[in-house]
């Protein structure tokens, strides 16, 4: 899904399991990973064997400065924001992107009523444990909401749906 060549954005990276795979697949990318929580970005950063094309920075991502990029990759990162924080983010996203560029979201579909219980309890963990931290509380997006922003925007889109207990959905945003 994500671009062998070219900058990914990477939103919300936590530890950077993502950012490090990216970068390891392809010497052709150029990784920028961004997260809140401080603790997280120092490992990030620190691991023995770190790729030179990919840059791990602490940063409020409705804050920072993005530039453009080939591919955003944001996942699990939606809930944590108020529903107009939602939508400034996807709209940053959408114009920052490079032509042919595309959007990857990964989180709960909040119209999956029955599998969505399933991930309400996986965040109760996460945040309760202190794992993840969050400012607000959780706001999960709808299938709904991204298909207008997707249709407002002119970016087709593929929906890719595969939990049986939560709804967990990958959304690729590809632009036309």
């Amino acid at each position: 899904m994500v671009p062998r060549e070219g900058k990914v954005i990477d939103l919300g990276c936590g530890y950077g399991p993502m950012s490090y795979a990216l970068a390891y697949s392809s010497a052709s990318r150029q990784i920028l990973a961004i997260d809140y929580d401080r603790e997280k970005i120092f490992v990030a950063q620190n691991c023995p064997a770190k790729p030179s094309n990919v840059t791990f920075i602490h940063g409020d991502v409705l804050r920072e400065d993005l530039g453009t990029a080939d591919a955003f990759v944001v996942s699990d990162v939606l809930h944590y924001l108020t529903i107009e924080e939602q939508g400034t983010l996807l709209n940053k996203m959408a114009e920052s992107l490079n032509a042919g560029g595309k959007l990857i979201i990964r989180d709960g579909d909040s119209n999956k009523k029955d599998r969505h219980k399933g991930t309400e309890l996986t965040e109760v963990f996460s945040t309760g444990s202190g794992f993840n931290k969050t400012r607000n509380k959780l706001n999960f997006i709808s299938s709904d909401t991204i298909e207008k922003f997707a249709e407002r925007n002119n970016f087709k889109l593929e929906v890719i749906d595969n939990t049986k207990r939560t709804s967990n959905t990958i959304f690729v945003l590809t632009q036309n």
